[in-house]
């Protein structure tokens, strides 16, 4: 239904209805990303077994958020800073091990504790996150 009336600004167009067509819109971006008391969580309720994607995504924080998921893993995490301050993002792999860098490639410090990593972020600066 959602693709069928989808308008070129991600919009529901139809004859019907006001404001509250949003809702579809919404419930797909919470299913893709999930910012909950400052912890980003990847893909909370996307269906096993589905690959999905999405790109710049805002999220509580101030960060905007970029992210694909095949075969039931995330392939990496995008994150732009927009206003500095701490990343924290549930780990979304938990039983192996990630990389954090800059966009020039440059590692970049985090810590891991409770299934969350943190990151210092800095104003405009961008942070992809990839499995090893």
């Amino acid at each position: 239904m959602i693709n069928a009336h989808l308008a070129p600004n991600l919009r529901i167009a139809d004859p019907f209805h006001g404001i509250e067509k949003s809702g579809a819109t919404e419930a797909v971006n919470s299913m893709l990303a999930q910012s909950d008391q400052g912890i980003v969580t990847l893909f909370p309720v996307w269906p096993a077994g589905k690959n999905a994607s999405f790109w710049q995504l805002r999220q509580k924080g101030a960060f905007v958020v970029s992210s694909a998921k095949e075969n039931d893993r995330a392939s990496y995490a995008e994150v732009t800073s927009e206003a500095g301050g701490t990343l924290r993002l549930k780990n979304p792999w938990p039983t192996g091990t990630f990389t954090v860098t800059d966009t020039s490639g440059a590692a970049v410090p985090f810590t891991t504790a409770n299934g969350v990593i943190s990151v210092q972020t800095a104003v405009g600066r961008t942070y992809r996150i990839v499995p090893v």
